[in-house]
């Protein structure tokens, strides 16, 4: 993440802003399919940052672009930047993957920008529990599989 300057009026904006986060309204609407986490989809985000810009003299962008690796493969990569009248620039890159396959680019763009303005931001938006479900999922598929190596091996 980069910001154009550290004078005192600019940490003054960001401090600012970031008061303005805590009162980000991003409903936590939809569950993940997978883990059953709630999280707060796209839309609510970019309804909330555009409403607390508008209030308070900021702008907030979004762009892509490509990038090529020394062996020629296509990245892409998200960028959010919030800039304010006063000369305020804070700025947040995020790679979204390999450009290959459309659908999953379709499906990690979503992604990427969902959480790249959350690291703008500076907030989450989704429940937190260090890994523990994904971490249980994983464990559960690992017993299941030594479960059915051994049933075939007995």
């Amino acid at each position: 993440m980069t910001t154009t300057d550290t004078t005192a009026a600019t940490c003054t904006l960001f401090a600012d802003w970031n008061s303005l986060v805590a009162t980000i309204r991003a409903t936590k609407s939809s569950t993940n399919p997978h883990f059953k986490n709630k999280f707060a989809p796209l839309d609510v985000w970019l309804e909330e940052i555009h409403r607390l810009a508008g209030l308070h003299n900021f702008i907030f962008l979004e762009s892509m672009a490509t990038r090529v690796s020394e062996t020629g493969d296509i990245y892409m990569i998200h960028t959010c930047t919030l800039l304010h009248q006063q000369g305020f620039r804070q700025q947040s890159d995020y790679l979204v993957g390999l450009l290959d396959k459309a659908q999953a680019m379709g499906a990690n763009t979503t992604y990427a920008r969902r959480y790249n303005i959350q690291v703008l931001l500076t907030c989450t938006g989704e429940d937190d529990d260090d890994g523990n479900i994904a971490q249980a999922a994983s464990t559960n598929t690992a017993s299941t599989q030594v479960a059915m190596t051994k049933k075939r091996l007995a």
